[in-house]
């Protein structure tokens, strides 16, 4: 298994879902089950919706190797077939998208994923499909924007990875902007798109908006922007391009197309548009750009976005489009062998960096015997015990300004956690015990102003919390119980469920669509033949 630190993170949140839908003890907001046992919010805030599914996979596959393996393959699943749809609705010839597709999987956030469990690959795994209504924008006189295809595609994305939907709408602007200039009766579909997204999102923007709002929320880590920008590295790089690098072989493509748009005499303002949109982007993402001076300027883009080469889940979606559409122009059947040939030797050469980064990360942690046997075949538990992660500020309320919160959070919950007793009661309350010799307590839970702390039965009306938000208590001599309650008001639970209703109508009117076409279609292939035989 590759197990880094942001693979611990999510590992960690996945298995708080995987054992809430094992108990029936579910809790939206508090994590009960993973991070300690700590109560922190943290599915809430990072696309909870996709969060109950792999917790679902993370069932089925019964122990963690599996489910790394499965995630993989869906993840690849998803970003080759979300970008053969792209390609096939631009009138790509088959052969061509397959091969765009699988370079597509080898560049980007994709491959961080698979080496370094990078949450953004799966935005970058879907970002074709933002791209299709974008492209449909600027192609389909007739209905620019399909406002149930575009609101399902964002608000799936603020269910998956919220900073990738912020970056779809930068995706979209442009081409929002051209199609507002050739039709302007675009705005009914528009606010039609805009409103089915926040439905489907409106859980994860309630948590986000409520929590901002009553509470003084933990900032991510900070990164200096100036030193994570895209990078020219040379083709024996040992991280490959998963890293925010391009490889050399791969910017000689961006040249070739780019060149090649600008000597074609047939250009569309359309596929202009998409070269000029995603080289604006390439330029901005890359170390060339003043990311230093703009970090001085907008200092919470160090924390918010903290990587500029994140851009790239929206940059090569486009960039492959516009290589395929040249291709197309270009495309004979004499030259068909030659192009696909050309396209298999690129996808070796993006495929071999990758392969040795995932080579070396595994040789690496196949090094720790005692992890990785515990890791393959013994359930989810063992590593969620012995695995360190978690220390992560983010969204940990500050009590103090000036205090290292993820400090503080190792040191009183991670550190401690496993001197207490935890049991989830129904609700999704978490209660503690211990024996105490008498006197004043840290908790090893984290408690917002929506927190409420049940002391030997008892509520704690005036809770006093340390920076972090983990409950002081006065403990009596002899055991000691203590219930964490995450109250949620009665607006605040019919916004979840009314999402969770929402996404149920539409998976339904999905299903039911589906049926009817397949039905439909047997009709058709039935009758033709009747009609054949007949004949």
């Amino acid at each position: 298994m590759i197990i880094v630190r942001d693979a611990g993170f999510h590992f960690g949140r996945f298995y708080d879902a995987a054992m809430q839908i094992k108990t029936g003890h579910y809790s939206f907001f508090q994590t009960n089950y993973g991070f300690q046992q700590s109560g922190r919010v943290i599915n809430a805030l990072y696309g909870p919706l996709f969060a109950y599914f792999n917790g679902a996979l993370l069932l089925l596959c019964n122990n963690w190797f599996t489910y790394q393996v499965v995630s993989i393959y869906l993840l690849c699943l998803v970003a080759a077939g979300s970008m053969l749809l792209l390609l096939h609705y631009s009138g790509v010839k088959k052969v061509v998208s397959v091969l765009i597709s699988l370079i597509y999987l080898n560049i980007g956030l994709i491959p961080a994923f698979i080496n370094a469990s990078s949450f953004g690959g799966w935005g970058q795994a879907l970002m074709p499909l933002v791209l299709l209504n974008g492209w449909r924008m600027v192609k389909d006189p007739k209905k620019p924007i399909n406002w149930l295809w575009l609101g399902s595609t964002m608000g799936l994305l603020l269910q998956v990875h919220l900073l990738s939907a912020l970056l779809a709408c930068l995706l979209l602007a442009p081409f929002f902007l051209l199609a507002l200039i050739k039709r302007k009766k675009v705005w009914k579909d528009f606010f039609k798109a805009v409103a089915l997204a926040a439905v489907l999102g409106s859980n994860t923007l309630l948590a986000l908006l409520w929590l901002s709002a009553t509470n003084q929320l933990a900032s991510p880590d900070a990164y200096n922007l100036a030193v994570s920008g895209l990078k020219l590295v040379s083709q024996q790089a040992q991280l490959g391009n998963s890293y925010g690098q391009i490889l050399p072989v791969f910017a000689l493509l961006i040249a070739n197309n780019f060149a090649g748009n600008l000597l074609l005499k047939q250009k569309g303002t359309a596929e202009m548009l998409l070269l000029a949109w995603s080289m604006l982007l390439l330029l901005i993402a890359s170390n060339y750009f003043p990311w230093g001076y703009v970090q001085k300027q907008l200092p919470f883009l160090a924390t918010n976005f903290q990587f500029p080469f994140r851009l790239v889940t929206i940059i090569y979606p486009m960039l492959l489009l516009s290589v395929a559409l040249t291709v197309q122009k270009v495309l004979t059947k004499k030259n068909l062998p030659i192009f696909a040939a050309v396209l298999a030797a690129l996808l070796f050469l993006l495929a071999r960096p990758v392969y040795q980064t995932n080579q070396l990360r595994t040789q690496k942690l196949s090094q720790k015997k005692l992890l990785q046997t515990k890791l393959a075949r013994q359930g989810l538990d063992p590593l969620i015990l012995i695995l360190n992660y978690g220390g992560q500020a983010d969204y940990l309320p500050v009590v103090k300004k000036g205090a290292d919160i993820g400090k503080a959070y190792r040191k009183q919950i991670a550190s401690r956690w496993q001197s207490f007793g935890h049991q989830v009661l129904p609700r999704g309350k978490q209660q503690l015990s211990w024996t105490s010799k008498g006197g004043k307590v840290i908790l090893p839970l984290v408690a917002y102003q929506q927190s409420q702390v049940a002391l030997n039965g008892k509520t704690v009306k005036k809770l006093t919390r340390k920076s972090g938000g983990f409950p002081v208590v006065e403990a009596k001599k002899g055991k000691n119980t203590a219930v964490l309650t995450f109250v949620i008001p009665l607006w605040g639970q019919v916004v979840i469920w009314g999402c969770w209703l929402s996404w149920l109508l539409l998976a339904s009117f999905f299903l039911i669509k589906s049926l009817t076409l397949a039905r439909n279609h047997v009709i058709f292939m039935f009758i033709k033949r009747q009609k054949t035989v007949g004949v």
